[in-house]
């Protein structure tokens, strides 16, 4: 049930006294746990504050505010929420107000129109307006005015689907408001690398910048609140569209090929090979410049592979008696051999390859492209959004994009097979050689490509041997990673880790 919280006096004054103690004790954190792009719904919330707060300029009662949430464990967070009184309801409402002029309801602000043209105004005129600790600024690109268009006419407000760390909102089909609601100070990736490879690099597979919403207090790094971006039109993301070959593929006869999609699968590793090519191009950036790989960097890559792979037999050992009847045999057999595979990678040897780390998209995978018709668009290289920012901004080998690309393929070929045997269970054992084999094909399509396309770029080894030492270790970490995700989110998926783990052991051996 939505709390009621009394105002004192008019609804510009919700963010005051003891109506903001209200909202913070109750409506702030039952709000919050119901977002999808809260973070700490895991954690117990120990305590909301509201701990900044401005109004947005030609909306007198909304507000931009940051909360500041406390667990009961570890460090707190801060979050960006816009505050609105208006008439919306549903999932964006936070309380129900009262007060000396009636009723109304405060809900998030990004479910308004007109605080969605606030922010908007803000980024395009690139203005700045007041908190009660520091300001809200925003930048406009060079990109701005050409993609805004006529700055008279209103452009239409329309919001994304509610399946991601942030929220979306679309201008008319032109612009695109990625609205980061949990806040890191420092230089936003996704910001930094678009505009670096759009207007430096010359980079055209990633849609444009057109500016940053950012909060900026004194003594603070700015942390970045929202980037505005060009909206590129197309037929879906890559997810889907490798999920549509595929269900064609397995409904055709007898063995015939893959067809069309290996194109599509090869136009991919031309394009990451592209992308990589451009954020190795400026030697004089020390944010971009390319650096050696070294012993360092070589062994750091081999602790996180038998880290990740402890902790997911670990899980996988905890979880074994609740794993679908079908899968517990082969998740057996990880947990024998597992311990010596891994105790055999921690003695052997580190090969150190010839090679660089450059900036890299560093979250790669089918989902993060749209795909055009013939050609793809790569999208959001803000990094994985739990990582510390440090982290997402570092350097490393771009193959282990290529590992991330490689196993979404992989992860696809399954998710098409789960989905056409959903009602049809007995049809999995007949349809899996299909699917393997597809993902063999395109997986082979896009790695070729891929190589040819660098060619002798200097981040890449250039011995094969090494290369595919290197690729292994990425490919494994990744699934690693993915099993003890599934083992704590989806058991019925605990299969596609699993086999692609024991499938890289075998040919290890």
């Amino acid at each position: 049930m939505v709390p009621a919280i009394e105002v004192e006096g008019g609804w510009e004054t919700v963010l005051d006294g003891p109506s903001r103690a209200a909202l913070e004790r109750s409506a702030l954190p039952e709000f919050l746990h119901a977002q999808r792009w809260f973070g700490g719904k895991a954690r117990q919330i120990g305590a909301v504050r509201v701990i900044d707060w401005g109004r947005l300029p030609d909306v007198p009662t909304a507000f931009a505010t940051v909360l500041e949430v406390a667990y009961a464990d570890g460090k707190p967070e801060q979050y960006f929420v816009p505050l609105t009184v208006a008439e919306i309801q549903g999932e964006a409402t936070v309380a129900r107000l009262t007060g000396p002029t009636g009723e109304a309801v405060l809900c998030d602000g990004l479910a308004d129109d007109a605080v969605c043209a606030a922010l908007l105004g803000t980024v395009g005129d690139g203005r700045e307006f007041p908190t009660r600790e520091g300001v809200i600024r925003g930048t406009a690109t060079a990109a701005f005015a050409g993609l805004r268009g006529d700055p008279t006419r209103p452009l239409a407000v329309e919001r994304g689907p509610a399946t991601s760390s942030n929220s979306l909102v679309f201008y008319g089909q032109k612009l695109l408001l990625k609205a980061f609601r949990r806040l890191q100070p420092g230089v936003n990736p996704d910001y930094e690398v678009g505009r670096f490879l759009t207007e430096r690099a010359g980079f055209d597979r990633t849609p444009r910048v057109a500016g940053l919403l950012e909060y900026v207090r004194p003594g603070h790094e700015p942390a970045a609140l929202g980037l505005l971006q060009e909206v590129v039109p197309s037929q879906g993301d890559g997810w889907d569209h490798a999920l549509a070959e595929l269900k064609d593929y397995c409904e055709r006869p007898g063995e015939e090929p893959v067809g069309d999609y290996l194109q599509a699968a090869a136009t991919l590793g031309r394009r990451t090979a592209q992308m990589h090519l451009a954020l190795a191009s400026e030697p004089h950036d020390p944010a971009f410049a390319p650096e050696p790989l070294t012993v360092g960097d070589a062994n750091a890559l081999r602790d996180d592979v038998l880290r990740q792979g402890r902790r997911a037999l670990a899980l996988l050992g905890q979880a074994l008696d609740r794993l679908p009847a079908d899968v517990a045999p082969t998740a057996q057999r990880l947990l024998d051999e597992g311990p010596e595979t891994l105790d055999r990678l921690a003695t052997a040897t580190v090969v150190v390859p010839a090679a660089a780390k450059t900036r890299v998209h560093g979250d790669y995978h089918l989902g993060q492209l749209l795909w055009t018709g013939g050609d793809y668009v790569i999208l959001d290289f803000e990094g994985e959004p739990t990582r510390p920012l440090a982290e997402r901004r570092a350097k490393f080998s771009p193959v282990r994009d290529v590992a991330g690309m490689l196993r979404s393929y992989h992860y696809a070929a399954y998710a098409g097979l789960f989905d056409r045997t959903r009602d049809r269970p007995d049809e999995f054992a007949r349809l899996e050689p299909r699917a393997r084999a597809w993902q063999r094909q395109v997986s082979a399509a896009f790695l070729g490509e891929y190589r040819a396309a660098a060619g002798s770029a200097g981040f890449l080894p250039q011995d094969s041997r090494e290369f595919a030492a290197l690729l292994y270790l990425f490919v494994l970490g990744k699934a690693f990673f993915e099993l003890a995700y599934e083992l704590n989110n989806r058991p019925d998926w605990v299969r596609i880790p699993l086999q692609g783990i024991l499938s890289l052991w075998s040919r290890d051996r």
